[in-house]
């Protein structure tokens, strides 16, 4: 079967006429939304997920929790394309020069086991509902999911946006006084890092501020809230 090609001067927000409903799963106060928006679009907060709770941390995981203050994460989700091994060096220096320990998640590669000091915990996954809570402050790489899970937890968030809208919701943070201005992962050095790790672990008034976002957001109901947009809009 062939289809008619859609026309290029199609306006796909519209059908028969009348505005398509769309929803924004993001909260406005992270990012309150624009004043020309019509009552058919919605930023309707986060859609969090419930905790799985058939996952069990390890026991050496639990061990390294227990046996000294809480660390920093490092982990950088789907990057790919960069040089894991260097920025796993990075990081791990980074936090030897700011006196904290860390627990490296590694996702889809962006960091690796390599020579890692005992003050590092390493690990291929973890639930941030799970983890994030435990941390001190969180770094990554800015994508729009960990950075809800880390606001959420309300952590102080240093980030390093590696591509497209991973520098969009990293400037975000600092607007928010959640954490310092991005630090992009291809110009990244252990220096840089180590200051911003140092600052945001010591600055009671961001950690503060942190806390008071995750205590928001996890008064959230944005699940419920698309619910019944979706059902005003489209009738059920």
């Amino acid at each position: 079967m062939k289809y008619p090609i859609p026309s290029r001067f199609k306006n796909y927000l519209y059908r028969d006429g009348k505005p398509i409903p769309i929803l924004y799963s993001y909260s406005e106060a992270i990012l309150p939304s624009p004043q020309d928006w019509n009552r058919d679009t919605l930023a309707c907060r986060y859609w969090f997920l419930e905790p799985m709770n058939h996952w069990q941390p390890s026991p050496s995981l639990e061990r390294f929790l227990a046996n000294g203050p809480a660390p920093v994460y490092v982990g950088f989700g789907s990057t790919v394309g960069t040089d894991p091994e260097k920025v796993t060096r990075i990081a791990s220096e980074a936090l030897h020069q700011a006196g904290e320990r860390g627990v490296f998640v590694g996702g889809w590669g962006g960091v690796k086991p390599c020579d890692l000091p005992v003050s590092i915990y390493y690990m291929d996954y973890a639930p941030f509902a799970w983890l994030f809570p435990r941390m001190k402050a969180v770094v990554h790489h800015g994508g729009a999911n960990t950075l809800a899970w880390g606001l959420m937890a309300g952590k102080p968030t240093i980030t390093c946006p590696f591509v497209t809208d991973q520098f969009f919701w990293s400037a975000l943070v600092p607007k928010l006084g959640a954490g310092p201005a991005p630090l992009p992962l291809k110009d990244l050095t252990a220096d840089d890092l180590a200051q911003a790790v140092k600052w945001v672990v010591n600055d009671d008034a961001m950690r503060q501020r942190a806390e008071a976002i995750g205590a928001h957001l996890r008064e959230e109901d944005g699940v419920g809230k698309a619910v019944r947009f979706i059902r005003e809009k489209l009738g059920f």
